[in-house]
């Protein structure tokens, strides 16, 4: 191996060890079930909290206020990336999509669903419970 060809290679090999995603990629993670279309649509207006947790389970957040209940459920997926590292300082993180449903009940069963999603592009939020198609 000639020395040009030599130095091209140490150039390459450097570079991409400097960047932190040499090794591998990192697999994505598993999409949480909870937050698919059809678990979301079984969300009605009255519904009692033990239903809910029928089909979503136990939330990660409850909050009692008088005779309201808020609950929150959350997830975080990550796709199949990495985060940069350059000389072992993070320089972009590796990007996620967060999910968060808040769910408000009141004497009546529940009153409100919201779905809020912080994409890498844009954050979207949802009321689940508002007329129309799903």
């Amino acid at each position: 191996m000639t020395a040009r060809a030599t130095t091209k290679l140490a150039t390459v090999v450097l570079s991409v060890l400097a960047t932190g995603c040499s090794l591998s990629l990192a697999p994505a993670s598993a999409r949480d079930a909870r937050f698919d279309r059809a678990s979301l649509a079984a969300l009605v207006p009255g519904q009692t909290p033990d239903a809910v947790v029928g089909s979503l389970g136990v939330p990660e957040w409850r909050q009692l206020r008088g005779r309201e209940i808020h609950w929150r459920y959350e997830s975080v997926f990550y796709p199949k990336g990495c985060s940069t590292e350059l000389f072992g300082v993070t320089v972009r993180e590796r990007p996620s999509e967060r999910r968060q449903l808040e769910l408000h009940f009141g004497p009546a069963g529940l009153q409100r669903a919201t779905l809020t999603e912080r994409l890498p592009e844009r954050t979207l939020r949802t009321d689940l419970l508002a007329a129309g198609p799903r």
